[in-house]
């Protein structure tokens, strides 16, 4: 059990401690926890009101119902409780150490060593081994950039190390060497590569004083496995909380983290540290849209906050955010541009917009800055695979995971960068040391799996695994469901390539995505879903080609065609062997009707244009089974002046005694045009109307009683993107009216304007002439003229409705080969 106010005196004695023994990182790093614990309405200062007040909006949209809200004390976890550190009375020694330190905090770490020399006790001690240390790392880092340069490679060492491990470890055996002295021991032997020792000695340092965050993150950084982390002998202080959320987010633990940080936000309500930390972890599961309200709330409450900004910007960089981005980088920039974090900023900025060696220029920037800053030296590989500098890529590639081999961005560079090397084995070898690192990134198994496809490996059993691994891992670039089914058609294995095909729409429809993938899926479980006689799934997926453009189109009308054809009763498919009896004189006659415009027409747009198309049928008023047919919908190009008054100028030819409905003529003005495809019913050019009218008891003296009930159809509808067309309006004109109009037979024809039934008008001309050469198809002679008869007398053996279907069929096929 822990309270509140216990947490804020330990934190307030440790923040004077730090920063008297210039561990400055730690001493700030205690204060944020300091003012993020709530603090009683009665003692809160108005400064310390208004820091809280800007947290709890992070608080509140984090926070989980079983979070305590009050100022109780934390239940359920027993914590033990750590003696404050005694501090060294001696006033001399006092006064001293504050020159050293004095020296110190001007950087001038061997004069702050000196001033030390004689003094023996343990702060002392420490101060004096610690300013020792970091003078030779500063003399390391002048020695690299003379030898090699700064972002060389060289065997440079700290020449201080030595002594100063001879020293402590003199003193650890002797006893006098207190927390911080095992902290900077834990250093050093870690810099020597003596892991298991410096582990040891960190749990030493932590144990006795856990309020050193520095201390826990060397130990974070040994603590390379999971039962590493498990093994290791450390008390139960609350503290122990924070290095375990850390630690199993660096193992990829997400959850385990994430569980921690919100039980810490029932102590450290209204830190900045936990919601960083949260962000850290969703950016993990790459859930962006979170991380990126963080940030926003984090920069609300800290607007001058440098610290883990960077992963903000590749939040942005991630999601194409130009501007926000653009924002953030200018924010840093004024803030301050010397910063590594700053630097990366600005080169994510500059790689969004494609000036990839300019981004490399602030990458490298922010390397001079910290040589181990780890993210520079990963992003600085992905520009060079951008510019496909490939060994460079290598190079930064190999510097990241030199500084943390758990970097599993860096391996999976060095993949891509073997992989442009046309080096598969290589590439293959670096992207399952990624993916054993972070096995939930279908990112990762897909790069795999394309590896495997190589051309010099063709390893695709290994392929399907790697995508099916992917598919399991939420792949949200929709990349593997459709390579799974490639793969399994490429291997001859139909049934699977359906299967995934299948999973690939689903998944297409519940994002609303269209294009390529859609079109192939669609078209391939069309012709499957045929060829082993599924032939209702072959139609649906065929009415859904049939509102694309191009091939898959037309492959689809071939493949409805041939079901049609195949399901038809009639004793013989092959209608080319059918030959016409001679036209009847009635064939003589051509009714054209060309369709102008359209004026005042219904508006049902749902966005700023409307998209309108005809559809002209003729009907006859005692048998409506011509209008039975659902029309094919049109595909109009956009009308720059139309929304509700579409101009068309269309040509439709009827060749009236035939009762074929053929679309043809050019269009007179393409510019302007809504342009429209109606359903082509076409009568077989062997079977003569009267013989129809037979079938359907009509005879040739009452011929002219059904002319006179027949009528022209104009039905104008609304094209729709993702839902059927909709109909705005119709009109109905009767046949006799045209043909006894002596304006309409004329040989300049008439210009008519009728109502629609919907409101507006639209404007027509019609012609009634004689036929002339080239409008009939010109058709051979056959010698199969007895198999007419047969058609008639089948026709006669059929339902009404299903007669008239499969006639339709067979004519559709019949026209599909003319063309």
């Amino acid at each position: 059990m822990i309270s509140k106010e216990s947490c804020r005196n330990e934190l307030r004695t440790a923040i004077r401690q730090l920063s008297d023994r210039c561990l400055y990182s730690a001493s700030r790093w205690a204060a944020e926890q300091l003012v993020g614990i709530e603090q009683d309405p009665a003692k809160a200062t108005p400064s310390h009101t208004r820091f809280q007040r800007g947290s709890s909006s992070i608080r509140r949209r984090f926070s989980t119902p079983n979070e305590i809200n009050t100022s109780t004390p934390i239940t359920g976890v027993s914590y033990v409780m750590t003696p404050v550190h005694r501090e060294d009375d001696n006033v001399d020694d006092c006064d001293v150490y504050m020159l050293a330190k004095a020296y110190f905090d001007c950087k001038e770490f061997r004069r702050a060593a000196h001033a030390l020399r004689d003094q023996n006790g343990r702060k002392a001690v420490f101060l004096r081994s610690y300013a020792l240390y970091l003078a030779g790392e500063k003399r390391k880092e002048e020695e690299m950039i003379e030898l090699e340069g700064p972002l060389g490679k060289s065997d440079v060492i700290n020449r201080e190390l030595v002594t100063l491990e001879a020293q402590l470890s003199k003193n650890r055996k002797n006893g006098t060497i207190d927390s911080f002295g095992f902290y900077l021991y834990g250093i050093i032997l870690k810099e020597k590569g003596r892991e298991d020792l410096a582990r040891t000695v960190l749990v030493e340092s932590v144990n006795n004083y856990p309020w050193n965050w520095s201390a826990w993150s060397e130990l974070q950084y040994l603590c390379t496995t999971a039962d590493i982390l498990n093994d290791l002998n450390l008390k139960n202080h609350w503290m122990k909380d924070f290095f375990l959320g850390s630690a199993y987010q660096e193992l990829r633990m997400h959850n385990e983290s994430l569980s921690k940080y919100q039980y810490l936000q029932g102590i450290f309500r209204f830190s900045n540290y936990i919601p960083a930390q949260i962000a850290k972890a969703q950016y993990s599961l790459r859930e962006f849209e979170e991380v990126e309200v963080i940030f926003e709330e984090i920069l609300r409450n800290d607007p001058y906050r440098v610290e883990d900004m960077d992963m903000y910007s590749n939040v942005l960089y991630a999601k194409e955010c130009f501007s926000a981005l653009s924002h953030l980088a200018h924010r840093i920039f004024l803030n301050d541009k010397y910063r590594p974090e700053s630097c990366c900023i600005i080169g994510n900025y500059y790689s969004l917009k494609g000036l990839h060696e300019k981004s490399v220029i602030y990458f490298r920037r922010a390397l001079k800055l910290n040589s181990k800053y780890l993210s520079a030296w990963t992003l600085m590989g992905h520009e060079y695979v951008e510019m496909k500098n490939a060994p460079a890529a290598v190079d930064a590639y190999r510097r990241a995971v030199d500084i943390n081999p758990r970097d599993y961005r860096a391996w999976y560079g060095l993949g891509q960068a073997y992989e442009m090397m046309l080096m598969p084995f290589y590439a293959l070898h670096y992207f399952k040391k990624s993916v054993y690192l972070q096995p939930n990134d279908s990112r990762l198994w897909i790069a795999m799996a394309h590896c495997y496809e190589a051309e010099h490996l063709r390893m695709l059993e290994d392929a399907i695994k790697c995508y099916k691994r992917a598919a399991n891992c939420n792949d949200r670039e929709a990349i593997a469901l459709h390579r799974l089914a490639k793969l399994h058609k490429e291997l001859g294995r139909d049934e699977e390539a359906a299967f995934y095909y299948k999973k690939d729409i689903e998944k297409m429809e519940n994002e609303e995505r269209e294009g390529p993938n859609m079109v192939e899926a669609l078209l391939f479980l069309a012709t499957h879903c045929r060829t082993y006689n599924m032939l209702k799934e072959s139609k649906v997926y065929c009415n859904r080609l049939l509102d694309y453009n191009g091939p898959e189109r037309e492959t689809a009308k071939s493949i409805l065609r041939g079901m049609g054809i195949e399901q038809s009763p009639f004793p013989s498919r092959d209608v080319d062997h059918f030959p016409p009896e001679d036209f009847d004189s009635n064939i003589n006659k051509l009714l054209a009707v060309k369709v102008i415009s359209g004026h005042d027409l219904t508006n049902v747009r749902t966005f700023n244009r409307m998209k309108v198309y005809a559809i002209v049928i003729m009907s006859n008023n005692s048998d409506t089974r011509w209008g039975s047919e659902n029309p094919t919908r049109g595909t109009p190009e956009a009308d720059i002046t139309g929304s509700t008054s579409p101009t068309w100028n269309y040509t439709f030819k009827f060749n009236h005694s035939d009762s074929e409905f053929e679309s043809s003529g050019p269009f007179e003005d393409s510019s302007l045009l809504e342009k429209f495809t109606p359903k082509q019913i076409l009568t077989p050019s062997y079977v003569s109307p009267r013989d129809v009218l037979e079938v359907y008891g009509a005879d040739k003296e009452n011929g002219s009683d059904i002319q006179r009930n027949e009528t022209l159809i104009f039905n104008l509808m609304c094209q729709c993107s993702y839902k059927l067309d909709r109909h705005i309006g119709q009109l109905n004109i009767p046949l006799w009216e045209l043909l006894y109009n002596p304006e309409v037979n004329s040989s300049t024809g008439q210009t008519l304007e009728r109502d629609v039934s919907t409101g507006g008008k639209i404007n027509c001309w019609f012609r009634y002439r004689d036929a002339q050469p080239g409008d009939e198809e010109e058709y051979v002679d056959g010698e199969a003229r007895g198999k007419r008869q047969q058609l008639k007398e089948w026709l006669k053996s059929l339902p009404a409705v299903n007669a008239f279907d499969s006639f339709i069929t067979i004519v559709k096929e019949k026209a599909h080969r003319a063309e």
